[in-house]
């Protein structure tokens, strides 16, 4: 998977904005969303993570319509919390079907 689909589904948040509330529930759930990637050890993982992000964002569309745009800290913190996410999704991605807990140097 690239990495492109997560920057534009990101911006989309971005583009309708958080007001204090919405923003910190809008980073919760990033940062839900990158630990659960980054504990992806295998392809169907990282599929799966995905596909219950995108559900996640579609419903945070929603909630988040009509809000102010977040602030520059948010919008550095939100990046942040992508950059890793992206960081994870490769990782696990690149491991084919192997499981690092079963993977034995």
């Amino acid at each position: 998977m690239r990495t492109r689909p997560l920057i534009l589904a990101l911006s989309s948040l971005l583009a309708l904005g958080a007001c204090s509330s919405k923003a910190d529930e809008a980073i919760s759930g990033l940062k839900k969303y990158r630990d659960k990637m980054c504990a992806c050890s295998d392809k169907d993982c990282v599929e799966t993570v995905n596909k219950e992000f995108r559900d996640w964002r579609k419903d945070m569309k929603k909630e988040m319509k009509g809000e102010d745009k977040p602030s520059e800290s948010v919008i550095k913190e939100i990046m942040e919390i992508q950059k890793e996410f992206d960081e994870c999704r490769t990782k696990a991605s690149s491991k084919g079907g192997d499981k690092k807990d079963e993977k034995k140097d």
